[in-house]
């Protein structure tokens, strides 16, 4: 049915709920006009990821996906996943996008890979990049920095190899404006280092302080002071300090607690001030009382 739509070139959603439906994806190779697709895939039906069968079926699944970059022309890939087990990331090795790839925007959500693949460095024309990175290697940097014309990258990961995200200013990242990263777990130093990002204006973090330990004993600036062209800073701080109201646009001179988070959000605020455009800053405070640390898992 898919297959006979040959003047399809938008397909805003289309929903993928059993492991027989994944054949269905091999018909996109046909839709030689289709330039966006926008996936909601279910992985519910393998149940838990607890035998090899299963992991099996759910990587033959996800390489079908990747065939469409192959097979197709697509300019717009957006995949959402449902699926309750999360703790086994997805390899995007096997996807082999055409050369050259047409692709511009690419954002997967709810389902974390283990890596960002070799590939992806050489996509020329993506412009925004979307990823769940289970855990943010020193490799995985360079590679996103590599991409040339990247301008919007929103990155989401439980933590970084050893302990440590940093952004040196040898990654590239020559052309990106938007970066956003949210840390869910505690124990990653977080850094910008001097020449990062050279071009970047808007500036969106989020991640968790329950201590100064939760950022794994790096600098309480994060290195803000040393993107240059920065404008735009968002920073969101979680953590086991209850403050009267969980604030959308908290004030650290205002506030009274002597704790990390007061500590953390004046540091940035003091970098902030140093910068010649005098950007403009938004803090966020949450609350989440348990401390879960980061520990890195291996995945063969």
């Amino acid at each position: 049915m898919i297959g006979q739509m040959r003047s399809l070139e938008e397909l805003r959603e289309y929903g993928v709920h059993s492991y027989k439906q994944w054949e269905s994806l091999q018909e996109f190779s046909k839709l030689t006009k289709l330039r966006t697709l926008k996936m909601q895939l279910n992985f519910y039906f393998l149940g838990n990821m607890n035998s090899p069968e299963r992991v099996r079926q759910a990587e033959d699944c996800y390489s079908y996906v990747g065939t469409l970059l192959s097979s197709c022309d697509l300019h717009n890939l957006y995949i959402r996943v449902s699926f309750h087990d999360i703790t086994y990331p997805l390899s995007l090795d096997s996807w082999l996008p055409a050369a050259p790839c047409s692709l511009r925007k690419l954002c997967i959500k709810e389902w974390p890979i283990y890596k960002v693949p070799n590939w992806m460095g050489s996509l020329g024309n993506l412009g925004v990049l979307k990823l769940l990175i289970f855990c943010l290697r020193p490799e995985d940097v360079e590679i996103l920095g590599a991409i040339p014309s990247l301008l919007f990258l929103n990155i989401k990961t439980f933590g970084g190899s050893n302990g440590r995200i940093t952004v040196h200013g040898i990654n590239g990242f020559r052309s990106l404006k938007y970066f956003s990263v949210h840390i869910f777990c505690c124990g990653t130093a977080l850094e910008f280092e001097v020449g990062s990002m050279p071009n970047l204006e808007h500036v969106k973090l989020a991640f968790r302080l329950h201590k100064s330990q939760c950022l794994n004993n790096g600098a309480s600036s994060l290195g803000i002071q040393h993107l240059s062209a920065i404008i735009k800073v968002e920073v969101k701080i979680i953590s086991n300090v209850y403050r009267m109201r969980d604030e959308s646009n908290y004030d650290p001179t205002e506030d009274g607690n002597d704790d990390a988070v007061r500590g953390v959000a004046r540091a940035i605020n003091g970098a902030i001030m140093t910068l010649p455009n005098r950007p403009t800053v938004r803090f966020k405070t949450a609350t989440e009382w348990q401390c879960e640390r980061f520990e890195r898992v291996s995945f063969a």
